[in-house]
């Protein structure tokens, strides 16, 4: 079963299982290196990114994560400012400093490969590290998959038991038997979880991992609230945490006691830590590790807050009780009451801290049982092994399958397919270059001619000079799809599409246009309709399409962008145009 320091661990950002896995995978393929005695062979070293690390590795630091792991970095201990200094100067020619003593040279373009395509088959999340001579002899090799939490495996991982941890007082592997036991023996969830964790470890060693866990919390909350600027990226975010602090502390000097703003600032403080690469605790993956701390901090804010404004000689007897309570409940000792033994607004806040105590309790609770639920279904999910590799791997043993057989076509179209699956189904970056985007519509429109043969033709025409420049994905691809539904699939005549993309002085200007039946004002109108909640599936999805690209468009570009289209009953759309600078 699952320990609290398997669910809450000390990292960085901005992600658990593409810059903490990938990080702890170097560092231990170093470790090999040096247990073997192979460090001073070691004339070169290649790191393979498959999957997802290859698709969305670039945009969550995963490969400056490897190289810091091969210098003998982890996630706990490096510091996040030097990171993006070190991957830069490797970038540029810096030797890799192996296992931190042996300098090996290292050349991006070839010593670091993405393959996108390419999906292992135990994990969407693999990458392979190999350490080779001077003549290129293989030293060592590794295979390593980052399974999520920062946890990584091997092959033999897989292949093994896993190793758990003695049976607990409180053994549990699900929710209902954890709540079985609190019922019981009349306890908490805290409290059973707790003597689990001294049951493998000291006391003390429980309170010091803890110590630290709620210091890393607490200093995320406080960088993520003073510190402006830009989160990386290509969007250029602005950070917003200090602003709301700003805000957030206005309101509470204007006299306003609600503090409810409080944890929204707190979440909003660490999450922009974590997407900046910053220390923070998973809980259990970097995308929560704001919970927690919004959740616990608040509570210390509520119970505090009024202390500050009521401060007599005539309650400092209560009061002092109040903030023994207050502090044996910050040391984590959540069973802290204070008896209510006056009146006025001594006594309201010793029942507020009551009520907070209670309040906090059920809270971690709660999110102690959403982990381990979540633990669970990520579990499931590992053991049912529906990732899109499987797509992947099956069309590519059909592709081989043709072309040995001699059906070349069907070959192509296979291949046509699993390229288009590749284009849609990638979460990498946010942004493509126009050159990828031409390939996806060629390969969408590809399958559509198999299924519509001579009643399909399309055009797709793209100047050279802009094939490099980046732009959202699939902002193109939906008017196509719009075209060949409405202008073919639902009418039946013969459809000619044509794509063109150029440019026009700041401008690059997209026109996809059709020949099929065209749009009344009002049609035209409902696509920029905001739909209520049963009107985003089933007929109505090209249209929330469209209207996505318009966001997306708008909100990177503002009003560097424009989107039109024309259309009237019977002369087809006539053009659809996206441009943007």
């Amino acid at each position: 079963m699952l320990s609290v320091f398997d669910l809450f661990k000390i990292g960085i950002g901005p992600s658990s299982s593409h810059t903490m896995g990938p990080m702890l995978a170097g560092r231990s393929f170093a470790g090999e290196l040096a247990a073997l005695g192979l460090l001073g062979a070691v004339a070169r070293l290649q790191v393979d990114l498959f999957g997802s690390l290859a698709l969305t590795g670039r945009g969550h630091g995963t490969d400056a994560a490897v190289l810091a792991g091969l210098e003998l970095e982890d996630p706990e201990h490096v510091d996040p400012a030097r990171l993006p200094a070190r991957a830069a100067a490797l970038r540029q020619g810096a030797d890799l400093m192996l296992a931190g003593v042996q300098a090996v040279p290292f050349v991006y373009g070839r010593d670091l490969l993405e393959h996108k395509g390419l999906f292992l088959p135990r994990h969407a999340n693999a990458l392979t590290l190999t350490a080779l001579t001077a003549d290129g002899t293989v030293l060592h090799a590794r295979t390593y998959y980052s399974i999520g939490g920062g946890a990584i495996r091997t092959d033999a991982d897989f292949d093994s038991p896993d190793e758990d941890y003695p049976a607990p007082p409180y053994a549990y592997d699900t929710a209902a038997q954890l709540f079985a036991h609190c019922t019981a023996h009349k306890l908490s969830v805290a409290q059973v979880v707790r003597a689990n964790e001294e049951f493998w470890r000291s006391g003390e060693e429980v309170n010091a991992r803890l110590d630290a866990i709620m210091t890393v919390m607490q200093e995320a909350v406080e960088r993520g609230c003073c510190t402006d600027g830009v989160l990386p990226g290509g969007y250029r975010v602005r950070r917003r945490a200090p602003n709301l602090l700003r805000k957030v502390s206005a309101l509470q000097a204007g006299g306003r006691r609600d503090l409810s703003l409080w944890p929204m600032l707190y979440a909003f403080a660490v999450a922009e830590e974590n997407a900046s690469g910053g220390r923070v605790v998973t809980a259990p993956t970097n995308g929560a590790a704001g919970v927690a701390p919004a959740a616990l901090l608040f509570g210390f804010l509520i119970g505090l807050y009024p202390i500050l404004a009521i401060v007599s000689n005539i309650v400092s007897k209560p009061l002092k009780e109040l903030g023994v309570a207050m502090k044996r409940f910050e040391k984590g000792d959540f069973e802290q009451k204070v008896a209510v033994t006056t009146g006025g607004e001594v006594g309201e806040v010793a029942a507020g801290f009551n009520q907070m105590v209670d309040a906090i309790k059920k809270l971690i609770d709660t999110n102690y049982v959403m982990t381990l639920q979540e633990k669970e279904s990520e579990l499931r999910a590992l053991q049912a092994q529906i990732n899109p590799h499987f797509l992947y791997n099956t069309l590519d043993a059909l592709y081989w399958r043709a072309t040995n057989e001699g059906n070349d076509e069907i070959a192509e179209d296979i291949l046509s397919l699993s390229q288009l699956f590749c284009h849609v189904l990638g979460q990498g970056n946010a942004q493509t270059d126009i050159g990828n985007e031409k390939e996806l519509l060629e390969e969408y429109l590809h399958i559509q001619k198999m299924r519509f043969s001579d009643h399909l033709d399309y055009e797709i025409h793209m100047e050279e000079a802009i094939l490099s420049h980046m732009i959202p994905k699939l902002i193109l691809q939906p008017f196509v799809e719009n075209a060949v539904v409405h202008g073919f699939e639902r009418d039946g005549g013969d459809c000619l599409i044509r794509v063109d993309g150029k440019r026009e002085g700041e401008w690059i200007v997209f026109t996809v246009e059709d020949n099929g039946v065209g749009m009344s004002e009002e049609q035209l109108q409902d696509i920029w309709e905001v739909p209520d909640a049963k009107r985003y599936a089933g007929q109505r999805i090209g249209r929330y399409a469209i209207r996505n690209v318009k966001e997306r468009l708008e909100l990177l570009y503002g009003d560097g962008c424009t989107l039109r289209i024309e259309s009237a009953v019977g002369r087809g759309i006539v053009p659809e145009k996206a441009a943007g600078k």
